[in-house]
């Protein structure tokens, strides 16, 4: 329900962060931005928003993975596990939870797998 929801504040989505702090969730989404983290350059921030990339239109809550490596830390499997991945790819993520800032209305994410659909 929370992917499918058009405002970034409304109730579900805190709920469900307080439901599910620490626990696994699964869910297509794509890369909406990514940017080297830091100084680093083989490093990334990686913006995430549910169901397929779209320029035009967004909704459910956003997700971040910080500070991970595409090769080691997004863990990338399937039969056609890419070289690059980048803005606009569609992928399916399998994720655990670290915490969700209300603030800035991001959950933040600790990639457990990661595969292109």
């Amino acid at each position: 329900a929370i992917l499918n929801t058009k405002d970034l504040g409304d109730q579900i989505i805190k709920e469900f962060a307080l439901k599910y702090a620490g626990r696994i969730i699964e869910f297509d989404g794509n890369i909406a931005y990514m940017s080297y983290h830091g100084n680093y350059t083989t490093r990334y921030d990686f913006l995430i928003s549910p169901w397929d990339y779209s320029e035009t239109s967004i909704s459910g809550p956003n997700f971040k993975f910080e500070d991970v490596s595409v090769v080691f830390d997004l863990n990338m499997i399937g039969d056609d596990v890419p070289d690059y991945i980048g803005i606009g790819d569609n992928l399916h993520f399998v994720a655990k939870i670290i915490n969700y800032d209300e603030t800035s209305q991001l959950f933040y994410l600790d990639p457990i797998s990661t595969e292109v659909r």
